[in-house]
Parts: structure tokens; C-alpha cells; sequence
């Protein structure tokens, strides 16, 4: 009986040894790590700037291996770049989260790192800026860079002087700006100028003789209407055709309109001729002094008016244009007839008045009538 049981003890352990051996000592035999069949797992050479290191160098099919990705200081793992493929082969293996399942080969392990960029930073020009440009050589740049403005005002204005400012967005931060030029700070920037008017001036020409020309405005800025008043002094004329607007030290001309011309971007100079008038015999009847009427066309001496005398003459004859002036004063008066009182022409002594007549044919003719004032 004992002989029995020992036989049974012996053969149980015989088979629970047999049992161990062919199931690798029960549920551990479905382990794939612990498949008798494993493959390498490598990492290509030439990987610079940065690591990458599976958890293990072999495994069984099946198996997930993780990769510990390390980027150098100053660099990362280049999107789309870390590659599992067959060794010596063309299969490439699905990578997720740095990780991937064996295949029943061996496989290579391969990636790229890249620089991390420096942040940029926004350059932005200020809304309003009315008269000319500001624009920076880039729109956004790392701190540090050297940022250039373009200045570029239109005609007839320029930067105001202290206008060209860099602030920071949004704060209150300021930037240095030299020679049109700053440092990018780390931050974003706006660029705000104002553009002023240049004022010009208005120069009429020396040695204009016969008569004068005059002005409304002797400085002015571009796009102002600047009026021209011609006036002859007496026994002259202007001479059609002369007057003439020219930039200053250039010779580029500017159009005159009625007498009048649009302030371009420069100074500018006018010029204008007179000629005198020929001394004709004119008909010009003078009524009022003592109650009789002189024929001013004959040979006589300067009439005498009290101040409390009336003169008034009249010009005989149809004419197209009739022009008077006292003592070289051109009057509004523009008919045949003109009169003054003694007290009117504000001296005792000598005065004169000039009369300027133009026929129908253009030709003009001029008379002066010389009278003394008297208490």
C-alpha cells in the first residue's frame, strides 16, 4: 500500500515538471516578450541635435516599444520626422504618441531635429497717417533685428521734425529710432509720423518797370490760389503775353489762369513787362472849373481848383476800354467820365490824372491832365 502511493507521488511530480516545461510555467507562455522569435530594434546614425532611445533593442512581434524622444537645448523633433521602417527593407511601421508595435521584422528608427525659431514680433504702422508713408523694411522680426523705415512724404510736404515715433502696441514703451532706424525690442511695435505742408515763397522779379506787380500771399504751401494784380502807372501798359510764372532757379513753368496760378512744390518767381503808352492827342474836354469847358488837347498852363471845386472830364470818342488813374493810383472807374473835388484828392499842390483809352483794334492811347489844389 505504501509502495503504491509513493509510485503515485513520483509520477505527479513527473508530470507537473513536464507541464512546466511545455507551457512556460502556465499563462506567462502568451507573453509575446517571451516568444522564442525576436527582432532587433536600431537607431540611424546621424542624428544630430537631439536623441531618440527605444525602451528596449529587441522584441517579440507584437510587442509596443515606446521611444524617449530628446531634443538638444534650443532645438525640437521635426514634425513628420520620426520614422520606423523595415531593416533593409521598404515597410514602414505606424508611429503614434512615440510609440509603435513590432512587426516580424527588424526595424530602423530614424528622425530629425530643427532649431526652435525665435519669437517674432508684429511691426505695425499707426492708421491716419495722411501727406506721405512710413513702411518698415519687414513686418515682424525677432528681438534684436535692426529694423529700417522707409520715409516718403508727397509733394510739397515733409516729416514733421520729432513726429517719427516707435511705442510699443497696445503700452506705453518706447523705442529709440536713429537715422530712421530701430532695434526690435520683444514686443510688438507701432510706427507713427506727421507730415507737415513745406511753406513756399512767392518772389516777383527786380527791375520791373512801368508799373507794378503784386501778390495776395508771398509764402504759401502747395495747392493755395495765389492772385496776381497788375497795375501800370500811368502812360503805360502791360505788355500782353509777359507775365510769367517760373520755378525758382529752375526753368519749369507754371500756369497763370485770369491772373492768378496754383502754388506748386517750390518757390516760385514772377516776371511782367510794361510799355509806355504813345503820347496821342486825345479829345479830353475839362468842364466844371469856373463854368467853362477846356479843350485839354491845346497847349495850356496847370489849372488852379479851390478845395471846394469840382473836375470832371470826359473823354470824346467810342473806345473798347477806358483806364484811370490819380497820381498813379489806378481808380474803379472804368466809363468815359471821371470826376474828383478838390478836398477829395486829400494835398494841396499838384496832381494828375491819367487816362488810359484802347480802341476796338486794340491800340491804346494815353492822356494826363496836371491841376494844382489851392486853400
Amino acid at each position: 500500500m505504501k509502495k503504491e502511493r509513493g509510485l503515485k507521488a513520483l509520477l505527479a511530480i513527473l508530470c507537473f515538471s513536464f507541464a512546466l516545461i511545455i507551457t512556460g510555467c502556465g499563462t506567462a507562455g502568451d507573453d509575446p516578450k517571451n516568444d522564442s522569435k525576436t527582432y532587433t530594434i536600431s537607431v540611424a546614425t546621424g542624428i544630430t541635435n537631439g536623441n531618440v532611445v527605444p525602451d528596449v533593442t529587441r522584441a517579440a512581434a507584437g510587442v509596443s516599444i515606446t521611444m524617449t524622444i530628446t531634443p538638444n537645448s534650443g532645438y525640437r523633433l521635426k514634425a513628420g520626422t520620426l520614422i520606423v521602417t523595415q531593416m533593409g527593407g521598404s515597410q514602414t511601421v505606424t508611429v503614434a504618441n512615440n510609440a509603435f508595435i513590432m512587426p516580424a521584422y527588424n526595424v530602423i528608427v530614424n528622425a530629425a531635429f530643427e532649431a526652435i525659431p525665435a519669437e517674432s514680433y508684429l511691426i505695425i504702422t499707426a492708421l491716419g497717417i495722411t501727406n506721405g508713408s512710413v513702411v518698415s523694411n519687414v513686418t515682424s522680426a525677432e528681438a534684436g533685428n535692426t529694423i529700417t523705415l522707409k520715409i516718403t512724404p508727397n509733394d510739397g510736404y515733409r516729416l514733421k521734425s520729432g513726429s517719427l515715433h516707435v511705442t510699443q502696441t497696445g503700452g506705453s514703451q518706447t523705442v529709440a529710432v536713429t537715422d530712421n532706424k530701430f532695434t526690435m525690442p520683444a514686443y510688438d511695435v507701432t510706427v507713427s509720423a506727421v507730415f507737415e505742408a513745406i511753406t513756399y515763397n512767392v518772389t516777383i522779379a527786380g527791375g520791373i518797370t512801368g508799373g507794378t506787380v503784386t501778390v495776395n500771399h508771398l509764402t504759401a504751401v502747395i495747392g493755395t490760389t495765389i492772385e496776381l494784380t497788375i497795375t501800370p502807372n500811368a502812360g503805360f501798359i502791360f505788355k500782353a503775353g509777359t507775365l510769367s510764372v517760373t520755378q525758382t532757379g529752375s526753368a519749369q513753368t507754371v500756369i497763370v489762369n485770369n491772373n492768378a496760378f496754383i502754388m506748386p512744390a517750390s518757390d516760385v518767381t514772377v516776371t511782367a513787362q510794361f510799355e509806355k503808352l504813345p503820347d496821342n492827342s486825345i479829345s479830353v474836354i475839362f468842364e466844371g472849373l469856373y463854368e467853362e469847358d477846356i479843350d485839354l488837347s491845346q497847349s495850356m498852363d496847370v489849372i488852379n481848383l479851390n478845395s471846394n471845386q469840382r473836375i470832371e472830364i470826359t473823354v470824346n470818342g467810342d473806345y473798347e476800354t477806358y483806364i484811370w488813374y490819380l497820381n498813379n493810383n489806378q481808380r474803379d472807374v472804368y466809363g468815359n467820365k471821371f470826376s474828383v473835388s478838390g478836398w477829395s484828392v486829400n494835398g494841396i499842390g499838384l496832381h494828375t490824372i491819367t487816362v488810359i483809352v484802347i480802341t476796338r483794334d486794340g491800340t491804346p492811347y494815353s492822356k494826363n491832365v496836371t491841376f494844382r489844389v489851392a486853400m
